[in-house]
């Protein structure tokens, strides 16, 4: 009977997996091998390989952690320790689709715009219409909670950049 390597999910988001397998550190010709077999399940897209950090980076436009870990045990990959994986933060899962549709707005513009623009001219034109109006009164509780919600997703956007940026 073959061994099967230990794996430990050490952090997953929806779209990133990543598993340390401290094999991967005295065996690393298993890595292209190991690579190309999670390239068979569905739902992950790359799979980068860091060989001095014994871990697998899986991407993927959605990753379901229970499929893919069933996957893993199926095809006897790893043993596989979920009980290490982070859930994800409600606000993680706010700021996700925004950052898919900032991207996929991005490419649509070519560069032109994203979504903070979007926002931006949105209520430009909605302020100078409402002044036109006569309406020039404090701001309706939909709007200080679309500028709180505002703040608060720059906020993590800046910040998820900066930490992709630091990579």
């Amino acid at each position: 009977m073959v061994d099967v390597p230990q794996g430990r999910v050490t952090h997953w988001t929806p779209t990133r997996l990543r598993i340390k397998v401290p094999a991967l550190r005295d065996n690393p010709h298993q890595a292209p091998g190991l690579a190309q077999k999670l390239l068979e399940c569905g739902q992950i897209e790359e799979v980068h390989v860091n060989l001095h950090a014994a871990s697998l980076l899986l991407r993927g436009s959605s990753l379901n952690l229970d499929d893919i870990g069933a996957f893993i045990r199926d095809h006897r990959l790893l043993a596989l320790d979920l009980q290490g994986a982070r859930r994800v933060p409600v606000s993680k899962r706010i700021v996700s689709p925004l950052l898919q549709a900032n991207q996929k707005l991005n490419r649509f513009s070519g560069g032109e715009l994203d979504v903070a623009g979007l926002a931006f001219l949105s209520l430009l034109v909605i302020g100078a219409y409402q002044i036109l109006r006569g309406r020039v009164a404090a701001p309706p509780w939909y709007t200080a909670f679309w500028y709180a919600f505002g703040v608060f997703t720059k906020v993590l956007i800046d910040k998820h950049e900066s930490q992709k940026n630091a990579r």
